[in-house]
């Protein structure tokens, strides 16, 4: 059958148990466990059952891919029509899917099992091509792949083919071929990750974030979490360097390394940290409670495919503030991640070992924070599945892993499943599409895939998708921004800030990394050209070829980011094939592999000529060296500025306080940067800059660098006024973190400015807690009189409808929350 029968099996059970709780109203723990590993795997299986595909890790990147790429176009035509039943459309999608793989797996069934019933198989040959073997056909009903032509020298396409090529599939079939290992074997293969896993429990609950100081989390995470981390990359190392792989434990321990990394921060925190995440909830929020879309509200309702998952998901789960999702994002998102840079690692490199080592650069490298709950983070998801299929399933014949007579149909499926993961993209994310498109060119102009019409389709939808919102796009932001690269690489400090030496590390160390990366990847690309090795070249212009963004846009800044995070894949690719020894050395081939070799033939329709295998042998020492180095740099780069991304739990409930209560047309002026902005459902409904963020005082030179005092507060006014007659003034621990770190202002001088402000009659105490202080402007526009705000100014976005007037808390106690962050901290019992 073309999708295996226990897989198959497996997903009709999820489907049936998935519509039985779908009614119910049960519990949202157990609608999480059961509804969504359904509607994450389902669509995708339903896809992917229409071919075979072997290679487990393969399959699973690709089924969670193409069942958010479904979602998201359903959901987006769905909302744009004003239609929003989260539970009929999971119940429709499993229905279809689960009919799809039962009516493919009957088919399959009913196949003869003669050589006439040629079925497209891929993902079969993972790690070698015989030299001398002839083509076949067809591949029989039951048969475990077909052999390939011989790659010419000069062909461009696998990197390591004069290497791979000669391997015989002896890291292939090593499982079937070898012995079972020994019991004792097995547990010195396993005990560097159980003794971590042990360590790092340990550790997490050690870690007090409210004693990180200029170096992040560095200074506070205990010795135990870095022992943790060491035996993770040892038995990575161990794993990844042996002759035949053990693909669970490679997978264990580079999914070990991700939760480590990037796991820590949610189980430590209470919230999710980075306090422009809070915008992308307040989106979901938004279409959680209207349950439709506003385009004049910003972007992301232009784009908002990653946010119609969101809240799809959100809205099944019974979950109205989607901070659980957020929190653990960026742990999903990378993990999935570097899943589809092993698998595009080894369709590229014909190695299952570089494939994984390529994943482990990736992860290592993957410094940026790029990953949360955010449109990029589904982007570039998504991009890594187009390569994947774009590589395993559009070669010319000759340069696949599959049977030439098949090479048509997996193409033409493959073609369509692209065209799907783009459109996805293409609602998401207004960069990415271009930049896959930039990437599809060069494999396609390189002769390693085909047709061109991938191009076209590809530049078509995101083209077609832009030109109704290129009039937003040219009014807010501007199309272009510099001709000049130098210029975009740049970023512009609006507080000529001068950082601690903390943050100077965090800096120095991003930067390192990057530039450690792109180094390694250029060294493998030049050693591969100088041994004349095919690909090499292409390799080079695929991890370069993001670089062309940074000639007419900086992308608010953050061109440089873009550019090395997209970059990074190909360079992970690059690096992953310098990883192996100049000469492989020959190795006698086991009886089972003979046998099976000889079994293969007698089913080809074409003979296969054997061949003596040569195993690829992986470089321990360079690979440690290079797993280590990266880490290093990864940690003070990613780790380093934790103060500043930690979210306090007060914080974030004085923020949804806000959104809950305060009048519509007002205006949150924050004393300092780094705030939960618009985190709120109504968020439309309130005064904010152009490019989305809450104003802060600090903006307005005249208060940067210097003491503050009760002088300030009439100019503090003004600030306000600037944007609306009806404001808010907050004061919160993260914003003072923030003042500290890149010393905006003497210590004490926000202190001061606040004692200024509450005796101030111009303002009055609206709501505190043990984080977060807000005062609003003490008028009868910020108590609640009747009334329109007065004309925003230039820099002010927003809207002034709905006009709701709810009494001021009293400033004599604590205002009640009764939903949100807050809440959802009492319910998980954390502190």
């Amino acid at each position: 059958m073309q999708m295996s029968g226990v897989r198959a099996r497996l997903a009709v059970g999820l489907g049936l148990i998935c519509l039985v709780v779908l009614p119910l109203d049960a519990p949202g723990g157990l609608r999480a466990v059961v509804i969504l590993p359904a509607v994450l795997l389902l669509p995708g299986a339903a896809v992917l059952s229409f071919v075979a595909i072997r290679d487990k890790a393969l399959w699973a990147g690709l089924a969670v891919c193409v069942s958010l790429a479904v979602e998201a176009v359903v959901l987006c035509v769905l909302l744009w029509l004003r239609i929003w039943h989260p539970d009929a459309v999971a119940a429709v999608l499993v229905v279809l899917s689960v009919a799809i793989i039962v009516v493919n797996a009957r088919r399959s069934r009913s196949a003869p099992a003669s050589g006439e019933a040629r079925q497209p198989v891929a993902g079969a040959l993972t790690d070698a091509v015989p030299t001398d073997a002839a083509p076949t056909a067809y591949i029989p009903r039951g048969g475990v792949g077909a052999p390939t032509a011989p790659l010419a020298r000069g062909d461009a396409g696998v990197h390591t083919a004069p290497i791979a090529r000669r391997t015989g599939g002896v890291e292939a079939e090593g499982r079937a071929g070898s012995p079972r290992p020994r019991v004792a074997a097995v547990g010195l293969l396993v005990a560097p990750g159980v003794l971590a896993a042990v360590l790092f429990a340990v550790s997490v609950g050690r870690v007090d974030p409210g004693r990180m100081g200029q170096y992040g989390m560095l200074t506070v995470l205990p010795a135990t979490w870095y022992l943790a981390l060491a035996l993770l990359l040892a038995g990575a190392v161990a794993v990844l360097t042996r002759p035949v792989v053990n693909r669970a434990a490679a997978a264990g321990y580079l999914f070990g390394i991700v939760f480590v990394l990037f796991g820590t921060a949610p189980l430590v925190y209470s919230v999710p940290h980075y306090s422009w995440v809070y915008n992308y909830v307040g989106v979901t929020r938004y279409i959680l409670a209207h349950h439709s879309l506003d385009g004049n509200v910003d972007i992301y309702q232009r784009w908002p495919g990653f946010f119609a998952v969101a809240a799809f998901l959100s809205g099944l789960t019974r979950t109205t503030d989607p901070l659980v999702f957020a929190q653990w994002a960026e742990v999903f998102f990378v993990s999935v991640s570097a899943l589809l840079v092993s698998c595009l690692g080894r369709s590229y490199l014909r190695s299952v070992s570089l494939g994984w080592v390529a994943a482990l650069v990736f992860v290592a490298g993957n410094w940026v924070g790029q990953s949360y709950f955010a449109p990029q983070g589904l982007a570039l998801t998504l991009a890594l599945a187009i390569y994947c299929l774009l590589v395993e399933f559009c070669r010319p014949p000759g340069r696949g892993a599959t049977a030439v007579a098949d090479a048509t149909t997996l193409r033409r499926w493959a073609i369509a499943v692209a065209v799907l993961l783009q459109a996805a993209v293409v609602v998401s994310h207004q960069l990415t599409p271009y930049l896959i498109v930039v990437s599809v060119v060069v494999l396609v102009a390189s002769g390693l895939v085909r047709p061109w019409l991938l191009v076209v389709l590809m530049a078509a939808l995101a083209v077609a998708f832009l030109i109704p919102n290129l009039h937003y796009i040219t009014s807010h932001f501007g199309v272009a921004s510099s001709p000049d690269p130098l210029q975009n690489l740049r970023r512009v400090d609006p507080y000529g800030a001068t950082p601690l030496p903390g943050k100077v590390l965090h800096a120095r160390a991003g930067t390192a990394l990057s530039m450690l990366v792109w180094l390694l990847a250029a060294a493998a690309v030049v050693r591969g050209r100088l041994r004349r090795r095919p690909g090499a070249g292409v390799l080079g212009l695929l991890f370069v070829s993001p670089a062309i963004l940074v000639l007419g846009q900086d992308y608010g800044g953050e061109a440089i980011f873009r550019v090395y995070l997209f970059s990074l894949p190909w360079a992970a690719v690059a690096i992953a094939s310098g990883m192996v020894r100049s000469e492989p050395r020959p190795v006698p081939a086991r009886p089972a592999a003979r046998r099976a070799r000889r079994a293969d033939s007698a089913v080809s329709v074409m003979p296969v000529t054997p061949v003596q295998p040569v195993l690829p042998v992986v470089r321990a020492r360079r690979v440690g060296v290079v797993a280590l180095a990266c880490t290093g740099a990864f940690l003070p780069a990613f780790f380093g500025q934790e103060e500043l991304n930690y979210m306090p739990a007060g914080t974030v409930a004085a923020s949804d306080y806000f959104y809950g209560h305060a009048l519509s047309g007002s205006v949150l002026m924050c004393a300092a940067p780094n705030f939960p902005r618009s985190y709120g459902p109504n968020y439309d409904e309130f005064i904010h800059m152009k490019n989305g963020d809450e104003p802060n005082m600090l903006l307005n030179p005249d208060l940067r660098g210097r003491d503050l005092g009760p002088a300030d507060v009439s100019t503090v006014v003004s600030e306000i006024r600037k944007y609306s007659s009806r404001g808010y003034l907050a004061f919160a621990d993260s914003g003072d973190a923030y003042v500290r770190t890149f010393q905006l202002a003497p210590a004490g001088a926000l202190g001061r400015l606040e004692a200024a402000v509450a005796r101030s009659p111009s303002f009055r105490l609206w709501y505190h807690n043990a984080d977060t202080r807000i005062y609003a402007l003490a008028d009868a526009g910020a108590v609640g009189a009747v009334g329109v705000p007065d004309a925003v100014g230039s820099d002010a976005v927003g809207v002034a409808k709905n006009v709701r007037l709810t009494p001021a808390p009293s400033r004599a106690t604590d205002a009640v929350v009764t939903s949100g962050p807050a809440a959802a901290t009492a319910s998980l019992g954390r502190p």
